[in-house]
């Protein structure tokens, strides 16, 4: 089971939001399943799929978001191929 944990950011570009995450990937040797971002809607929302339940947990309290119950929007709501 993917534990999926969504972030979202209002009022920070893309690409610092991004490096912000990933360097806590990196610094915590935590290796995400997958990383996918929308921009549709007000801000930026990040969700982030661990195979860890603690990972996702860590990153979810390191960012203010939350872990979802694995349930995933259409892949076209995410700019990303099914």
């Amino acid at each position: 089971m993917l534990h999926i944990v969504e972030i979202r950011h209002i009022g920070t570009d893309l690409d610092v939001a991004r490096c912000q995450l990933k360097e806590w990937l990196q610094h915590n040797s935590v290796e995400p399943v997958e990383f996918e971002h929308s921009t549709g809607g007000p801000g930026i929302t990040f969700r982030v799929h661990f195979a860890s339940k603690e990972a996702a947990a860590a990153f979810a309290d390191a960012f203010h978001g939350r872990v979802n119950d694995g349930t995933r929007l259409p892949a076209a709501c995410w700019g990303v191929s099914p």
